[in-house]
């Protein structure tokens, strides 16, 4: 099973991908601390990390399709 971790806001498009991640069996770590997002250089949210590549939410939904 994959596992990753999901950097949000719970905003609009946090929930929607979100509840992707969750329709697609996919177990994440949820993490909602501002500063450690902008440690990593996060300048939005939602983002998605696993094995250390880090997407946003285009690039996760890309990775979902291809995932399965």
């Amino acid at each position: 099973m994959i596992k990753g971790t999901l950097y949000t806001t719970h905003c609009p498009q946090c929930v929607v991908l979100e509840s992707l991640l969750k329709d697609n069996n996919v177990e994440y770590d949820v993490v909602t601390d501002i500063k450690v997002m902008r440690a990593k250089g996060f300048l939005s949210a939602p983002r998605f990390e696993v094995d250390g590549k880090i997407m946003d939410m285009k690039e996760t939904m890309i990775w979902l399709k291809e995932t399965k």
